[in-house]
């Protein structure tokens, strides 16, 4: 199977950074594939540009490399108080993912990344195993001290997002 990661690494910058969506509807939980993309727009899909996401990135204040040839990014961002700004402004953008939530690779790597951030002080759930789900409700995803975890655990993404 394989994966989209350059999907997964936005998808969880939004979701964790950005909210899981403004909708009345919205539960607090993140999901990696419900028919939809992980916490981009509906607008966003598998065919969008990942430059001009990068480029949209850059353009409000992100130091975001362009992705490589096969799409990906690699590394994700320094988390800084532009990326949620960024975010938001270049959410439509965003190129799609599909993530297979029961995916022993996407499982474990989800259960490392839970993992570090209650190790850095960040109250987060394993992902639900059917799912591929994260509860998210009371994450305040502007405490600096969610964003320090962030970077500190973002690596435990990297199987996800092609950074080493």
């Amino acid at each position: 199977m394989r994966i989209h990661r350059t999907g997964l690494a936005v998808g969880l910058l939004i979701g964790l950074l950005a909210g899981c969506g403004q909708s009345p509807a919205n539960t607090g939980v993140a999901s990696l594939k419900d028919g939809a993309t992980p916490g981009a727009s509906a607008s966003a899909s598998a065919s969008a540009d990942p430059r001009a996401f990068a480029q949209c990135m850059r353009d409000n204040g992100v130091d975001m490399p362009d992705p490589g040839p096969d799409g990906t990014f690699g590394e994700l961002p320094k988390t800084t108080g532009n990326v949620e700004k960024a975010l938001q402004a270049c959410r439509s953008l965003a190129p799609a993912g599909d993530i297979d939530p029961t995916d022993p690779e996407v499982q474990e790597a989800l259960r490392q990344f839970a993992g570090c951030m209650r190790a850095n002080g960040v109250d987060m759930p394993d992902p639900d195993p059917a799912s591929g789900r994260i509860a998210m409700e009371g994450l305040n995803r502007s405490d600096p001290k969610v964003l320090k975890a962030f970077d500190a655990c973002r690596d435990k993404l990297s199987p996800l997002t092609g950074g080493k």
